[in-house]
């Protein structure tokens, strides 16, 4: 990987963050693909390219006082470089005035009857929020189904 470049999303790179989801079949189930479509379309994107295409992508949503990570994921063949780390950075650098970035992710008990999703797997998720700033606030039982709970992250940018 000779370098990363970070850029707001375009339309044609949707297939292609799509694709990043589906190689984490244990956080992002079919449901939440659609809703990565969904948010494509509503909030804001950036992915980050290195020489092979899309690595990584972060999708959220931003207020006066906030920003929210909706969802975000970066391709296993480029995990551990460095670039989650960049794509939450290069968020807070587009939002200056927000004083908080909050992210909600899967607690490690959570299961989804007929998928894949299998909370134990967030342990790497929770570890590398944490490394960025971020503080379990709390945990929001049957947030997405009743056994699908969200441990709720915030991160001060003050």
């Amino acid at each position: 990987m000779k370098s990363i470049e970070l850029r707001l999303a375009t339309p044609d790179q949707l297939a292609a963050i799509l694709s990043i989801a589906r190689a984490w079949p244990t956080h992002f189930v079919p449901a939440g693909l659609e809703a990565i479509a969904a948010d494509f379309e509503r909030a804001s994107a950036i992915v980050a390219k290195t020489d092979e295409g899309v690595s990584g992508f972060l999708i959220w949503s931003a207020d006066a006082e906030s920003i929210e990570i909706l969802w975000m994921a970066v391709d296993p063949r480029y995990s551990r470089k460095g670039i989650g780390r960049s794509l939450v950075d290069a968020v807070v650098a587009q939002s200056p005035g927000a004083s908080a970035m909050v992210v909600k992710t899967a607690t490690l008990d959570s299961r989804l009857a007929g998928t894949q999703l299998d909370g134990t797997d967030f342990e790497g998720t929770h570890r590398f929020f944490q490394a960025m700033g971020f503080t379990p606030m709390e945990v929001a039982q049957a947030h997405w189904s009743p056994h699908n709970h969200a441990l709720i992250l915030r991160r001060s940018l003050d």
